[in-house]
């Protein structure tokens, strides 16, 4: 949360020369918008995008067995 209480959110791209944010028109949406992630999710956003990975983190019912099992 930022300092009046709103959540932080985030634009994660692959490029790297974004100097102004201008919202496009999307299939999912019927205004054009700006994407943008909270930092709760943040970790699960990765890139580059045609990387396959899975990402996952512990809940607050997660075993202490499941948060220190290691498999690489």
């Amino acid at each position: 949360m930022n300092q009046l209480g709103n959540p932080k959110l985030f634009h994660v791209s692959e490029e790297q020369d974004i100097d102004k944010f201008i919202p496009r028109y999307s299939t999912h949406t019927d205004k054009p918008v700006v994407w943008a992630i909270s930092e709760n999710k943040l970790a699960n956003y990765l890139v580059p995008r045609n990387c396959p990975r899975i990402a996952f983190s512990a809940g607050n019912k997660t075993s202490e067995v499941l948060i220190n099992f290691q498999h690489f």
